[in-house]
């Protein structure tokens, strides 16, 4: 009867635990000749995954995020250099105890990263660092001062401070937090000085561009590197005849010709995908092969990101896009390294991709 009764229990428990997984038992998408479902527009194509039931049941129980751009917008977030906020906001000094103490259970932490690059450190399952360093390009000081609980989503770029900035890592700040590190990488690589115009507002990071092509969340995300990340802006500029003093990522978007193209994507897909609520992500296809993939725990958590990973996925067509002539077959083997068996997906996603967690959810898994 015992041993029945254990049985019964575990019956009950894995059904729940499967209803998270990322796979083709919990999630469809349509790659048939005939009657495909994607969306397309001139030189990209997204193919919508879809969550059935049980999956879509189990992110019932995750509670919102606030996206960056949101809490930027609605000023729930305070980003800016190393040590603008201690500076700004005397009662957030520490004494010299709270220092050591902070060092103290630092060095007893876990590094995602040591590089010449002096990549911060930050626990892997997302925990968050107090601040101890003086300024740097490669850390930013960021802090929630909402009641809400912000995502902040590796890739995502941000403009102000002494450059602008790509975030590094996903981080998910509970409400009220005290100023912690955000790992970043500069896309900015000549500009080192605030905006005279408002030198002491423009200590924080208030403008949001959206999210970085696939190609640069790769170099990000991937290679972790700033020379790698350097370069790519360099290449990606000068692909798209692009103008800067500053060798800035983010003055595409100023280039009129640019401007007027990128908005048509984004005009086509903003209202598309977002109206169907059983959608966790996309796969991202231009011309001849599928270069990346988006998918999240929830459809809430993909709608809140979506109109910024749009600016990823045109940023890539119009960049290094071509006319579109994929097969059907391309598109299923691709998504079959991803969903149809867990070695297989673990492997795929070491070589190309990223999973992220957070308190045992899979928030985040990507591709480029």
């Amino acid at each position: 009867m015992k041993n029945t009764f254990i049985f019964c229990c575990l019956l009950t428990i894995i059904p729940f635990i499967n209803a998270q997984e990322y796979n083709y038992q919990n999630l469809s998408i349509g790659f048939k000749a005939k009657n495909t479902d994607f969306y397309q527009f001139e030189k990209l194509r997204l193919y919508p995954i879809y969550a059935n039931n049980s999956f879509l049941k189990h992110s019932e129980n995750m509670g919102k995020y606030i996206p960056l751009q949101k809490a930027l917008t609605d000023k729930k977030i305070i980003i800016a250099e190393i040590n603008a906020i201690e500076d700004s906001t005397t009662s957030q000094r520490r004494t010299t105890t709270q220092r050591q103490r902070i060092i103290r259970n630092r060095r007893n932490g876990q590094n995602i990263n040591q590089n010449n690059n002096n990549q911060q450190n930050i626990n892997r399952n997302n925990t968050l660092a107090p601040i101890e360093r003086n300024e740097e390009v490669n850390t930013l000081s960021v802090q929630n001062i909402s009641k809400d609980t912000i995502y902040i989503m590796a890739g995502e770029i941000i403009q102000g401070g002494k450059q602008d900035r790509v975030i590094a890592k996903d981080i998910v700040l509970p409400p009220m937090t005290q100023p912690i590190e955000l790992p970043v990488f500069c896309v900015e690589q000549g500009r080192w000085e605030y905006d005279q115009k408002n030198p002491k507002e423009n200590k924080k990071f208030q403008k949001y561009y959206g999210t970085a092509s696939l190609k640069l969340r790769s170099k990000v995300e991937k290679e972790v590197n700033q020379q790698s990340v350097w370069s790519e802006i360099t290449r990606s500029n000068n692909e798209n005849n692009t103008k800067t003093e500053t060798q800035a990522y983010t003055a595409q978007i100023k280039t009129q010709d640019f401007q007027q193209n990128h908005q048509k994507y984004v005009d086509y897909f903003k209202n598309i995908l977002p109206k169907d609520k059983k959608i966790i992500g996309v796969v991202v296809v231009t011309g001849n092969q599928v270069v990346g993939c988006d998918m999240f725990a929830s459809p809430q958590l993909f709608q809140s990101q979506f109109e910024s990973l749009l600016t990823s996925y045109v940023n890539e067509a119009m960049t290094d896009g071509h006319n579109i002539t994929i097969e059907p077959e391309i598109v299923k083997n691709y998504v079959d390294n991803l969903l149809s068996d867990t070695e297989k997906q673990k492997s795929f996603i070491e070589k190309k991709g990223k999973k992220i967690k957070h308190k045992e959810i899979n928030l985040r898994f990507s591709t480029f």
